[in-house]
């Protein structure tokens, strides 16, 4: 979806910062766009408690499921704590309560376990 789509469902304008970024924020959670591309969304569940993510029949925001999930794909541990799912595309901090989810475009900045978070 495009971000001028994404927009026009929404009714609202969004200009680019000085990073070719646009940032959407639809009941807390954060929808990324670099250029006219649609390539990450954040979920906080400090801010969103009661919020449920399903991956399949897993539930990344349980901490149980996420452990299975480490025994079943590969990851990576970041020097920030961050667990990254390369091949699941999501990234969660270690207190379980960030969930990052990115483009495949992004994944060389994710899989980098010392490039920070802000740098991109």
């Amino acid at each position: 979806m495009s971000f001028e789509d994404f927009v026009r469902i929404l009714n609202k304008k969004h200009p680019f910062n000085e990073n070719n970024k646009r940032i959407i924020e639809i009941d807390q959670v954060l929808f990324s766009f670099r250029g006219e591309r649609f390539n990450e969304v954040l979920v906080d569940k400090k801010v969103n408690k009661n919020i449920e993510i399903y991956i399949s029949d897993f539930c990344i925001t349980n901490k149980e499921d996420l452990l299975v999930l480490k025994n079943e794909y590969s990851f990576i541990e970041r020097r920030d704590g961050r667990i990254v799912f390369n091949d699941l595309g999501f990234s969660v901090d270690r207190e379980c309560k960030e969930y990052y989810f990115f483009h495949k475009d992004l994944l060389p900045f994710w899989s980098n376990p010392y490039r920070p978070i802000t740098s991109w």
